[in-house]
């Protein structure tokens, strides 16, 4: 057939183009299938390698994982590492920074020191996720809040100049009171988990206050937004209301802790500090955050409120899970 009686049959090739595009898609995913098949094997045997001085050092390199993403890798490698009775060693870099600055130990130290006759150059592999090493289990879903509190403290420990912030803010501001806390995760969260409405979010703390026990006498709240500290400054409850004056904090709704003109050192910091204060609250509301869930990790007794989960089960790992099950309320 010409390709004049083509075009003027108007024949419809458009099954071509989707056929294109699927095989296009098909051949992509089989191929980067099979690049981290080869990398995990790589890394795999290359921390294999370097774990035979019984040293187990991992560099956390990657621009997507969060400082709740980190913490809760690092521990679930902490848990391999005491499993097969190697020093763990960490540090946290981002792909897109061009410094050498170690995230890791502006936040932490190691609890066991490298004691050996000479120094020793530590040899580290880089990693984007736990999910490239081949470590034969999911640590993941082994471990509890328990384990999890556990191990952190056997082996690290959260630096004396963060620890010194948080004691001044909860000795200023904690003392004396009953302390609720409200963590809202807004910006890009919404990608994964059901945003919640802050009307919704104000009547639970409302119906919190009125829960049976010691009334609460501060609210304390933590957020990414200033939408969220706006509307509680707005609509007024009959107790204080305070939050940190952090440098970061969005005011049009965009994500700032992937911005690279700001300080991650900064980001990081602040978002630790806020953590451990609301893990000093006698009850936490919070939106599906990792950060916040960590929370737990670092206060076992902390009882909290849980407003949303995650869009699906893809998106969910530890300690959401165990925490889900036990502190989700929904939205009404």
């Amino acid at each position: 057939m010409s390709l004049k009686k083509v075009i003027e049959k108007k024949i419809d090739f458009s099954y071509l183009k989707q056929l294109g595009i699927k095989l296009n898609f098909k051949l992509h995913r089989s191929y980067q299938k099979r690049i981290l098949q080869i990398r995990k094997s790589w890394l795999s045997k290359q921390m294999d390698r370097q774990s035979r001085n019984g040293i187990f050092a991992i560099h956390l390199d990657s621009d997507w994982l969060g400082l709740g993403a980190r913490i809760v890798q690092t521990i679930e490698l902490l848990m391999y590492a005491d499993e097969k009775n190697i020093l763990p060693q960490f540090r946290y870099g981002y792909k897109e920074e061009k410094n050498t600055v170690d995230y890791f130990h502006e936040l932490f130290e190691n609890k066991i020191p490298i004691i050996t006759t000479k120094p020793q150059k530590i040899a580290y592999t880089k990693i984007n996720s736990i999910n490239e090493l081949d470590l034969k289990k999911n640590y993941n879903q082994l471990l509890t809040i328990q384990s999890a509190n556990q191990l952190f403290h056997k082996y690290l420990k959260i630096k004396d100049n963060i620890i010194s912030e948080v004691d001044s803010f909860a000795k200023l501001n904690f003392e004396g009171h009953i302390v609720l806390g409200l963590h809202y995760r807004g910006t890009d969260k919404s990608g994964e988990a059901p945003q919640v409405q802050l009307p919704f979010v104000y009547d639970t703390v409302v119906r919190a206050l009125s829960s049976p026990g010691p009334p609460f006498t501060i609210l304390f709240i933590s957020s990414d937004e200033s939408s969220c500290i706006d509307y509680f400054a707005k609509n007024k409850l009959p107790i204080k209301i305070i939050w940190r004056n952090d440098i970061y904090r969005s005011d049009d709704g965009n994500q700032f802790h992937r911005n690279p003109a700001n300080d991650i050192s900064i980001i990081n910091r602040e978002a630790l500090i806020n953590c451990l204060l609301l893990a000093k609250c006698r009850l936490l509301i919070k939106t599906s955050s990792l950060l916040s869930d960590c929370c737990k990790i670092f206060n076992p007794e902390l009882e909290m409120l849980i407003l949303n989960k995650p869009h699906h089960s893809g998106l969910t790992w530890w300690p959401t899970t165990e925490l889900n099950s036990n502190y989700f309320i929904g939205e009404a």
